[in-house]
């Protein structure tokens, strides 16, 4: 099925498909026919917009931000292709919501994976629009540049990714079941087909809200999405030992310098891979965050999120 849509709407068909592949969510849509759906509720005039692939994380950010009002928004992976006009359409849509929730800004959009791509987006068409977006909090968005060693530090934190999970599935298991495992490892190596490095408990969550799935597509240099300058100031967060990894490497990092101009900060956090991180680490430091910058403050370390600024 063609998933490529070149004009600046969706059409209702691919609305709907999103309307069922969040249909499980737990929230409430904040209006009829909207996409995005409200998860927690507040007294305050704070939210947050979250995009992601999956709502494996909302748990721990719904514990993490106690007085947000919080939005998740659906992103395209598994549903659309990702090429740059989709994204720009979706985002568009999304700017429609999140406008007739917040009609005046400043917005909080954060986003994890390929829901950080489109958050950049968003909040790009948000500032084009005179919306001030002061935040972004980014999680595990890879950033393609042209630099020479990138190729290599990029797959050698792959495969140092791969040999930490076989390493750590290998120690608990017997003598005997140790042997099985690296035989059957060297089969499907045989067979070129790579040993997945995500645990098979988290795939199964990650995949049971995605019903709908597209044929993956190769995206031509002409449509595909490129990340933009924008003047916004950026939290990103990387798995200390995931694939996108090498960004603790301020080598690295320069790139972000030159996308977000009002400034930008780096932080590795804890996980088991690109699609594991620490849900519970990214609310706090996504908190912190807004702590410092003086858009909410904490009741202290280890403790809820609080108050917005007046």
């Amino acid at each position: 099925m063609d998933t490529k849509h070149p004009s600046n709407q969706l059409s209702e068909f691919i609305l709907q498909r999103f309307r069922m592949v969040t249909y499980r969510w737990s929230g409430s849509r904040p209006f009829p026919g909207a996409l995005m759906l409200q998860t927690t509720a507040s007294s305050t005039s704070c939210r947050m917009f979250w995009c992601a692939p999956g709502s494996v994380q909302r748990p721990d950010l719904e514990g993490g931000w106690p007085d947000i009002e919080l939005y998740h928004l659906r992103s395209y992976y598994a549903i659309l292709d990702s090429t740059a006009s989709n994204i720009r359409a979706l985002a568009a849509h999304y700017v429609q919501e999140i406008r007739r929730v917040q009609p005046q800004g400043p917005y909080l959009l954060g986003g994890y994976c390929e829901g950080a791509r489109l958050a950049f987006e968003i909040a790009k068409q948000l500032t084009t629009r005179d919306a001030q977006v002061p935040i972004l909090a980014l999680v595990e968005l890879d950033l393609p540049q042209q630099d020479w060693a990138l190729p290599v530090v990029r797959l050698y934190f792959r495969y140092l990714q791969r040999v930490r999970y076989h390493a750590a599935q290998l120690s608990a298991l017997s003598a005997l079941r140790r042997i099985v495992y690296v035989i059957a490892w060297i089969r499907r190596c045989c067979g070129r087909l790579a040993p997945h490095a995500n645990p098979a408990r988290y795939l199964r969550l990650a995949n049971s809200d995605r019903t709908i799935r597209s044929s993956p597509v190769s995206v031509s240099a002409e449509d595909a999405h490129v990340l933009e300058p924008l003047k916004t100031r950026a939290l990103m967060l990387y798995v200390r030992g995931g694939i996108n990894g090498f960004y603790r490497l301020k080598r690295f990092q320069k790139a972000w310098r030159h996308l977000c101009m009002g400034g930008e900060t780096v932080r590795m956090i804890d996980g088991e891979a690109h699609g594991t991180p620490s849900w519970r680490e990214v609310a706090h430091q996504v908190g912190d965050f807004l702590g410092r910058l003086g858009y909410l403050r904490t009741r202290g370390k280890g403790e809820s999120l609080a108050s917005v600024r007046a």
